[in-house]
């Protein structure tokens, strides 16, 4: 977070393996699943796919505020394209449902986004739950719904992120740390050993500091007081808060042109792909 904007002046593209699958995506005509998507980046993420011509299975654990978002959609781009499922991610099964749905409604998945998220160290083991452990669901149901190994054509998971993925936050650890995982996971299952097999590439947004809650009431679920104001420093001096709609177009540019394995950072209208050095060439 904080540091961020240091590590994205040195922003150049990354070299990755290649795989055998396109790294393009059109989103006109596919089915998108999006978790967490009761909340600003969600409902963003939404009317940017919907925008493209995408449909969307909308699912959120707060069955209130994802009917209020799926009727607000229906409203602006008419019935038949958006539905919500209630759903946890922290339960597979609970989010197994919406994948369910979506291939009953729809018969067919073509993209999920594991945007889910939370940023409340003072809860860390939710944290955790949340944002490694949802994010390692939606991945395994993907291939258990997209997979080519199971009969599917395959697809694309992009998985949420953070700056606080790419540089160290004291004042946040645990969650810093959880977002490091995302972006882990995102280079290794997004390898051609995967992709290959599966048919389901795999890239990761990571968002600055963004105008909803998660970033605006951040500092009252600091874990130790003396890093609050720290951490409201910090946010503040990432400079003004990005707009959700600016992240959502960060997204339409990933999923229209990010290689599989590939990791972005999404802030002040720019978007960017992270250098990572490898050990072994």
């Amino acid at each position: 977070m904080p540091a961020g904007s240091r590590l994205l002046e040195q922003q150049t593209l990354a070299a990755g393996h290649t795989c055998s699958y396109s790294d393009r995506m059109d989103p006109s005509g596919k089915v998108a699943l999006i978790t967490g998507a009761a909340g600003g980046l969600g409902r963003a993420f939404s009317r940017a796919l919907l925008t493209a011509g995408a449909k969307i299975v909308a699912s959120d654990a707060d069955e209130a505020a994802g009917k209020k978002a799926v009727e607000e959609l229906e409203n602006q781009f008419g019935k038949g394209k958006v539905l919500f499922v209630k759903a946890d991610v922290t339960n597979s099964s609970s989010l197994e449902e919406a994948f369910k749905t979506a291939k009953s409604t729809f018969n067919r998945l073509d993209i999920v986004i594991n945007n889910a998220g939370m940023m409340r160290d003072s809860a860390w083991e939710k944290d955790i739950d949340v944002n490694m452990k949802g994010v390692v669901h939606g991945i395994l149901l993907a291939y258990k719904y997209m997979g080519k190994q199971n009969g599917g054509a395959g697809g694309l998971v992009v998985n949420l992120s953070s700056t606080a993925g790419l540089e160290a936050v004291p004042q946040m650890a645990i969650y810093c740390g959880t977002k490091h995982a995302v972006c882990a996971m995102t280079r290794s299952y997004g390898d051609e050993l995967h992709v290959n097999q599966t048919g389901v590439r795999m890239v990761a947004v990571c968002p600055g500091p963004t105008d909803t809650p998660m970033a605006t009431e951040a500092h009252h679920y600091c874990l130790h007081d003396y890093a609050k104001q720290s951490l409201i420093d910090g946010i503040a001096a990432f400079g003004p808060l990005d707009t959700t709609d600016s992240v959502a177009q960060s997204l339409m540019t990933v999923i229209r042109d990010g290689k599989s394995g590939s990791v972005w950072a999404a802030y002040h209208n720019k978007t960017r792909e992270i250098v990572y050095q490898r050990l072994v060439q």
